[in-house]
């Protein structure tokens, strides 16, 4: 298999030649992806005593595989080495970033601030954008589809334009022939674009596309990958694979997922993309904290403290910037959402001045660290008491990127089945 037909979460070996930047013979190596990490390994002649004696500069390297693709790896730093007899040393070496030059006939000349797009395919597109390109018919008497259409206007309905960038949806649409017996597969990716004005750095493209995938995980409360990427400057384009999702695991989709963020996505999500890059400058830190949560272990108390921290931190953002008490920081928040959204939320748990206060005397504690005596105490496991906050503020910034309804409320109601009679 080529990497131009691998996905981000697949793997691939391969041999290939490795073309250093001070060295003007190439040296083979071997080539591995797999689950986002990017390891090379070849030979060199000779015992190190340190790794300072390996006069080759690895950082960036350009590998041609043995399909003849070209691989840029960038970022590189030597994971291990080991002295073999016959006066040979084994280098591994695992890089950052590997980007395919999808046309390397073209000369390339200084591009790290000079890109211009991307184009992004996540965990769970398909299963939440409702955009298949592909429309199939039959005739009543007929068991197969008789009929295949093929319509690439089939959209989300984004498009968004702001001062700094524009946003679209592109759909990518494939058919193959299975064989002599003329058998066909088809299959489409849907892609989020992104065109900016200004040429881009090649870290701050990698910026944006993660805020992408933490946009999508803030919405579907899911661990998801980038799967697909390609960033474009005027004249080249590339393919790009990374560790930077290393070793995270995709959540299994669940039926909130199918039935209930799948719908609410399909309405608003135009209207998120646009409200959260016209507020990036206040949420994205806070935004980072809420998504970090999805991707690493929970600790009861860190968890509640954090989401307690970005209540205060929304307030000072949006509400009030003066230096006014926690608590009337805490009580502001819960009053800005519909009391509707407010009953729905704690149905459970009365939201009344003890809770308040427990949360204020939580945050004081673990900031000052108090003696463990004066540790604050509540009726409740803390981590629902978290779940709970992060509802609050998934709600208010909704609410202040101007989202068009409330998920919470927007949930479909369970059907209340009727008492059947008593048949005795």
């Amino acid at each position: 298999m080529k990497f131009a037909k691998l996905k981000m979460i697949e793997k691939l070996s391969t041999h290939g030649l490795i073309y250093f930047s001070n060295v003007e013979e190439p040296k083979s190596g071997l080539l591995e992806y797999n689950d986002n990490q990017i390891n090379l390994t070849f030979v060199v002649e000779g015992f190190l005593d340190t790794l300072d004696e390996l006069e080759l500069d690895i950082t960036n390297i350009v590998f041609i595989t043995s399909f003849g693709e070209k691989l840029l790896l960038r970022d590189g730093i030597v994971l291990n080495s080991k002295n073999n007899s016959n006066n040979i040393i084994t280098i591994e070496v695992i890089y950052q970033y590997l980007l395919l030059d999808t046309n390397p006939q073209i000369e390339s000349v200084s591009e790290e601030n000079h890109y211009k797009n991307f184009k992004i395919y996540c965990s769970y597109f398909k299963d939440i954008f409702t955009n298949s390109p592909f429309r199939y018919g039959r005739k009543k008497e007929d068991r197969f589809h008789s009929s295949v259409e093929l319509n690439l206007e089939s959209t989300l309905g984004l498009c968004i334009i702001n001062n700094r960038m524009e946003v679209t949806d592109f759909i990518l649409a494939n058919q193959y022939n299975r064989g002599e017996d003329f058998d066909l597969k088809f299959d489409y990716t849907p892609f989020l674009n992104f065109k900016f004005k200004e040429p881009q750095s090649f870290n701050n493209i990698i910026s944006q596309a993660m805020k992408i995938r933490n946009l999508i995980s803030f919405i579907t409360e899911h661990q998801i990958k980038v799967e697909e990427l390609y960033i474009s400057t005027k004249e080249k384009n590339y393919k790009i694979f990374w560790a930077n999702e290393s070793n995270i695991q995709v959540s299994k989709p669940s039926n909130e997922l199918t039935f209930q963020v799948k719908p609410f996505l399909n309405r608003r999500f135009s209207e998120f993309v646009d409200g959260y890059f016209n507020n990036e400058d206040k949420l994205t830190d806070i935004f980072d904290t809420y998504v970090n949560y999805i991707y690493k272990p929970i600790y009861e108390d860190d968890y509640l403290l954090s989401h307690i921290v970005i209540l205060e931190g929304l307030h000072r953002r949006f509400i009030c910037d003066k230096d006014i008490t926690l608590k009337i920081r805490l009580e502001e928040m819960f009053k800005s959402l519909d009391r509707e959204i407010i009953n729905s939320i704690f149905s459970e748990i009365e939201l009344d001045e003890k809770f308040i206060s427990y949360l204020k005397d939580f945050r004081h504690y673990h900031s000052h660290f108090f003696d463990i005596n004066k540790k604050p105490r509540i009726d409740g496991n803390k981590i629902e008491i978290a779940k709970l906050i992060r509802k609050v503020i998934k709600e208010f910034i909704y609410l202040k990127i101007n989202v068009g309804e409330s998920y919470v409320l927007a949930k479909p109601r369970q059907y209340q089945f009727k008492e059947l009679d008593n048949l005795k």
